[in-house]
């Protein structure tokens, strides 16, 4: 360990413990500033000791001393990250669990989290305290008992948030973000309930359960994610799954419906439910890539040799749908018979906006044929073995549209060619042996993103390929993946789809698991 990481983590230590003076907190806030990947063990280190802390059943959670950084610091923690590397992985306030990162943490805090003294000896800031106020920016707070200092530890309560930001760090580990106006309340270590406004939610496998509730008696039941929901003053409730899946279950727990990443649930008050848009460009945009965790137990087989599963160009078929894979773009919400009057909505991320591509002598298009003039903002948009065409860019809003219909909303989103397969088997994946390449030098180059159904929001790759001829690797590990879930590999216009045409190849490799019987039969 160098002499930083350890003056780090002695620091990490002594804001976990609340016993740093100013000068160390200034030298750790220094750190953060300048350093993503200082940031990140921060954060980690935080959501671990809750985490453990709640594992220990019994022993409740420390007094964190949090750092707030000053206004005038915000451009160099924008400019560290965005000049940090890998270059797929940005800091976060809540960033994901990096495995190198927790071994590291978990070295560096085994003397505090398992001493030989008794448990009893251990710090507990107050009796019955769930969670800690862990951030506030501009808050602009409402009549509450609840304290609402930085750093407050907090018990069941009520909070009221005018105007402004403000974080709750649970002691299960489950990090929600309150948006003004909001009305909030923590009823339990891992659970709390929404009165009204907009929240968002970061809830690590420990935490995995995590209820929330809403006056309409309906509640959302976290299985392990990323989440943002809103409640309306009319008791209207919005549910949007960034990563993950979330249950909506009603009044006696039964379950209303299953909502995965890349979907969204509208609950009216009288109980419906009904699809929505996904609406990601409202919350905190994507950030760190986002791979499932295996269940207990399971784990992968490094002495099996990854076999390959699936091809995109040997598998291609002009006329079917090969087994396992779909072709697909992110259509408008309202497209139908090749024409859409509202090209304002369908991300790349909404996956309940996606329509199938049609076969059209030798390829597979939108609207089934091969006519560029028609079928906007698809127009180009084209998959074939060897390659294909995005569609419109977000840069080019349509002025016109087939029979002389005028938009009514332009186009505002880029329009992906996908190719998806879908996992037949519980395992761990990998794209590899990926090319694509932009065949057209006028081109502003190409934007691959590689993600799953797991995670639809947050990609594992979102590059943008250049427009030299040369063949840009995409190669990923996808990491776990259940039979079922799906594996999207999507190329865009990067804003605009002039001369984008592309070659396109890649493999799906899949390593099998081992689970807990195998492992004790294992030698």
């Amino acid at each position: 360990m160098t002499h930083e990481n350890a003056q780090l983590v002695a620091l990490i230590d002594g804001a976990r413990e609340g016993l740093l003076d100013p000068v160390q907190t200034a030298a750790l806030q220094s750190l953060i500033v300048r350093d993503g990947e200082a940031r990140r063990l921060y954060v980690e280190s935080m959501l671990l000791a809750a985490d453990l802390r709640f594992e220990c059943a019994g022993v409740p959670a420390p007094r964190y001393q949090t750092l707030r950084l000053k206004a005038a610091s915000a451009s160099a923690w924008r400019a560290a990250d965005e000049s940090s590397t890998p270059t797929l992985s940005r800091a976060s306030r809540r960033s994901v669990w990096y495995l190198a990162a927790l071994i590291m943490l978990a070295a560096a805090l085994l003397f505090f989290f398992l001493p030989t003294a008794p448990r009893s000896a251990l710090p507990a800031p107050h009796a019955n305290t769930i969670a800690m106020l862990s951030d506030a920016v501009g808050a602009d707070w409402g009549d509450t008992m609840l304290p609402t200092a930085l750093g407050s530890e907090l018990s069941t309560g009520r909070l009221t948030l005018h105007a402004g930001t403000a974080q709750i760090m649970f002691h299960s580990g489950a990090v929600v973000d309150l948006t003004g106006p909001c009305d909030f309340e923590l009823t339990g270590l891992n659970r709390g309930l929404l009165r009204r406004g907009t929240i968002q939610a970061y809830i690590p496998v420990a935490a995995r359960g995590f209820v929330l509730a809403t006056p309409s008696r309906v509640s959302m039941i976290d299985l392990g994610t990323e989440f943002a929901s809103i409640v309306e003053p009319s008791g209207r409730v919005e549910l949007h799954v960034l990563v993950g899946e979330v249950e909506l279950r009603d009044a006696d727990n039964h379950t209303l419906r299953r909502v995965t990443s890349g979907f969204a649930a509208a609950v009216q008050p009288d109980g419906t439910v009904e699809p929505l848009a996904l609406d990601a460009d409202r919350f905190e945009p994507p950030q760190d890539a986002v791979r499932q965790t295996p269940p207990p137990g399971v784990s992968q087989d490094r002495d099996a040799v990854p076999m390959i599963v699936a091809d995109y160009a040997d598998d291609f078929a002009a006329d079917h749908l090969p087994a396992g894979w779909r072709y697909l773009w992110n259509a408008p919400r309202d497209w139908h018979q090749g024409i859409s009057r509202d090209e304002s909505d369908g991300a790349i991320w909404d996956l309940a906006g996606y329509r199938p591509l049609f076969p059209a002598g030798g390829a597979w298009t939108a609207d089934g044929d091969r006519d560029p003039t028609n079928g906007s903002p698809a127009r180009f948009l084209t998959l074939t073995k060897i390659g294909g065409h995005p569609g419109r860019g977000m840069t080019q809003p349509e002025t016109e549209l087939p029979q002389g219909l005028a938009p009514i909303k332009p186009n505002r989103r880029d329009r992906f060619a996908i190719a998806a397969w879908t996992a037949d088997h519980d395992g761990f994946y990998a794209i590899t042996h990926s090319a694509l390449a932009s065949t057209n030098e006028p081109s502003n180059g190409l934007n691959v993103r590689v993600f799953t159904s797991y995670s639809a929001v947050r990609a594992l790759v979102d590059e943008v390929v250049p427009a030299d001829g040369a063949a840009a690797s995409f190669d990923a590990d996808l990491g776990y993946l259940r039979a079922g879930q799906t594996i999207y590999v999507a190329v865009g216009p990067n804003g605009a789809d002039g001369s984008d045409s592309f070659t396109l190849d890649f493999s799906i490799a899949f390593t099998p698991v081992i689970r807990p019987a195998a492992q004790e039969q294992k030698p």
